[in-house]
C-alpha cells in the first residue's frame, strides 16, 4: 500500500470544509485554520515518509493531528445541538486506528499496515468533521 493514500486523504478536510462554506456558507473559522496547517504537514510528511520519519515535519504534524483532535472534542462537548454518543464513537474508533497504526509504525516504518491503519484513521477524520460541520 502506498502512503501516497495519506497525502490524498490528508486534504479532503480542506476540500470538505470549503464545499461547505461554497455552498451553504458554513465555516469554523478555527476549525479552517489548523486544518490548513495539519494539510500542509501532513502531505509533507506523507510526500517522502521515509526521509521525513524523525524530521520537525513528522513531529509537527503529529503535534497539529493531536491539537485538531483536541479542538475539536472541546468543540463538540460545548455544543449541545447535536447526539454526542455517535461521537464519541468514532472519536474513540479514530484514537485505536492511530494507536494501531503507531504500534505498526514502531516495528516496521511505512509497512503496508501501517500504511492501512492510518489511512482507515484519515477516513475515520474525514468523517468526523462531516459530522461536525453539520452543526
Amino acid at each position: 500500500m502506498s502512503s501516497k493514500i495519506l497525502c490524498l486523504t490528508s486534504i479532503i478536510p480542506i476540500n470538505l470544509q470549503l464545499y461547505y462554506y461554497i455552498n451553504y456558507n458554513i465555516i469554523n473559522n478555527n476549525l479552517f485554520l489548523i486544518s490548513i496547517f495539519s494539510t500542509i504537514f501532513s502531505v509533507g510528511l506523507w510526500c517522502d515518509p521515509i526521509n521525513n520519519r524523525n524530521k520537525l515535519i513528522h513531529k509537527l504534524d503529529g503535534a497539529c493531528a493531536r491539537f485538531l483532535m483536541i479542538y475539536i472534542l472541546y468543540n463538540k462537548f460545548i455544543d449541545i445541538k447535536k447526539e454526542i454518543n455517535n461521537f464519541l464513537i468514532n472519536y474513540f474508533i479514530i484514537l485505536f486506528l492511530f494507536y494501531k497504526s503507531n504500534y505498526y509504525s514502531s516495528i516496521e516504518w511505512c509497512s503496508n499496515i501501517h500504511i492501512f491503519y492510518h489511512t482507515l484513521a484519515h477516513i475515520s477524520c474525514i468523517y468526523l468533521l462531516y459530522d461536525i460541520m453539520l452543526i
